[in-house]
């Protein structure tokens, strides 16, 4: 298994994959490389009604704590929002951006190996729809998955597809965010021809830290990722601050003096 272990090993296997795949790849990063690719609703047993209850409950709860909601009739501009804010969806995320998905591989579990993720979305959609294409959420093979979650009883299709979400809030426009969409507790890894679409590169523990010192360095930080005043403020909590020592005088130099 392909291995990263510092940042000139993250830009090799980055250009790896964008010059075998083509621009078109998708990111994600996980504290534990034993985690596998399965959304936090197929996590833990919840009852069979939980995902439609959590959804109403959401809904109503959300009207007087969000300034831009989704419209009453767009479930997948719901359901990201849900995601967003870490309620158990069906969705998983993923970024565009590969400097974004290290930092979430880096900055959790500092005792384990990490993984970072690569995806191919349209080569996943072409094996699971028989269409190189990633979805719109309005398109009705991305309805037939959601729909099931507000509606509540009715059965999903088994397919996990590749979904582009609308901007329903400014982390999703930020994290360079995409999804995919899962009908049923099959991990994404373990789909047949799995090996076609998705890598998967481990990130020794040891490399963790200095991994997240270069990302802080190119200003990659938990207040980017994050852009609220709560994050800020978390980020700003474990600075340090040091007295500068003294500089050393320096006589000027002839030709800088009148």
């Amino acid at each position: 298994m392909p291995e990263i272990s510092n940042e000139h090993q993250f830009l090799d296997a980055v250009k790896g994959r964008v010059a075998e795949w083509g621009y078109e790849v998708w990111w994600r990063g996980h504290g534990d490389e034993a985690w596998s690719l399965r959304p936090t609703v197929y996590r833990a047993k919840h009852g069979r009604d939980y995902e439609n209850q959590i959804s109403l409950l959401f809904r109503r709860g959300a009207t007087t704590r969000h300034h831009s909601l989704p419209q009453p009739d767009d479930p997948a501009g719901w359901l990201s929002l849900m995601q967003h804010y870490r309620l158990p969806t069906r969705l998983l995320d993923w970024t565009e951006s590969p400097l974004f998905a290290l930092w979430f591989a880096v900055w959790s579990e500092s005792e384990k190996d990490g993984a970072l993720w690569a995806l191919r979305p349209y080569q996943l959609n072409h094996h699971q729809l028989g269409q190189a294409a990633v979805l719109n959420p309005l398109d009705p093979r991305a309805q037939a998955l959601i729909t099931p979650v507000f509606e509540g009883g009715g059965a999903s299709p088994p397919h996990t597809v590749a979904v582009y979400p609308e901007h329903v809030d400014i982390r999703l426009a930020v994290q360079f965010s995409a999804f995919t969409l899962h009908g049923n507790d099959v991990p994404l890894d373990a789909l047949p021809n799995a090996s076609d679409f998705s890598v998967k590169f481990t990130i020794p523990a040891e490399a963790k830290r200095p991994l997240a010192e270069a990302l802080d360095a190119l200003g990659v930080r938990r207040s980017t990722i994050f852009p609220d005043l709560e994050n800020l403020a978390a980020e700003l909590q474990g600075l340090e601050f040091h007295d500068m020592p003294p500089l050393p005088h320096i006589s000027p130099s002839p030709s800088a003096k009148s």
